[in-house]
């Protein structure tokens, strides 16, 4: 059966000021027939180089929110955005796991992720948090479906992906009234972030789940359920380890 995606929302929150800024881009695809197929063509993949809006908006907001609601005063500081660079390529940032469907049944969950404000991605720590969810539901395996090695496909797992770009932000702060430089400031916050979601045949044998990839051309041995669900939430870059290699 074919997926039935709610898109909800995908957010930048703010970092410790009471500052919000969000992204929410219109991607819908047309779903590949198989069903564990990533939705690849719901992302929009960024080269490095390539300067969008949402990722000079991210760091102006910074700053202006940084500049807001201060008293006027001689000694008043005012923070600059001077440069902008991408430090981590566009990518998956971190899954939230969904449910594990077996055949005959279909499922409706919610898949929310976040990164807090000073949580780390891929060892860097962020100066905004970073979210995103999405309204998923789906079928599961007929009693045919096989993986591709040949094991009976037992179960769909699915889940939601956040994807984003790291980017470093350079500011100098002045001195209001003198313009003098006071110092340089770098902050590490995501940009351009998007929510898809991911679907993939399983086969659950005894406690062991064994997960084919999003390209069908393999099969992994995911360890145990609990170890194959927590998998998603890491922000180390090995999320999708079960399901993109």
């Amino acid at each position: 059966m074919k997926s039935v995606i709610k898109k909800i929302f995908s957010t930048l929150i703010a970092f410790s000021l009471p500052f919000c800024y969000s992204v929410s881009r219109n991607i819908y695809s047309a779903h590949a027939t198989t069903e564990n197929l990533l939705d690849t063509n719901e992302i929009t993949m960024i080269p490095d180089d390539l300067v969008t809006q949402d990722m000079i908006r991210v760091g102006e907001e910074y700053a202006d929110q940084m500049n807001n609601g201060k008293q006027t005063r001689m000694d008043e500081e005012v923070w600059n955005l001077v440069s902008y660079t991408t430090v981590v390529s566009y990518g998956p940032v971190k899954g939230a796991f969904g449910d594990i469907i077996p055949v005959g049944e279909t499922r409706t969950r919610t898949c929310s992720w976040s990164i807090g404000l000073g949580g780390t991605f891929r060892g860097y720590t962020l100066s905004a948090s970073a979210s995103g969810s999405l309204e998923i539901t789906k079928s599961g395996p007929s009693s045919s479906d096989k993986l591709v090695d040949g094991k009976a496909a037992t179960h769909r797992g699915f889940f939601a992906v956040g994807y984003g770009r790291l980017v470093k932000y350079n500011y100098i702060v002045t001195q209001k009234y003198s313009g003098q430089p006071i110092r340089n400031e770098t902050h590490y916050m995501l940009s351009d972030v998007d929510t898809v979601s991911c679907s993939q045949l399983l086969q659950i044998s005894g406690s062991t789940v064994y997960a084919e990839n999003g390209r069908r051309t393999a099969v992994r041995n995911a360890g145990t359920l609990s170890n194959y669900k927590s998998r998603f939430s890491r922000t180390d870059g090995t999320c999708l380890y079960y399901y993109d290699w």
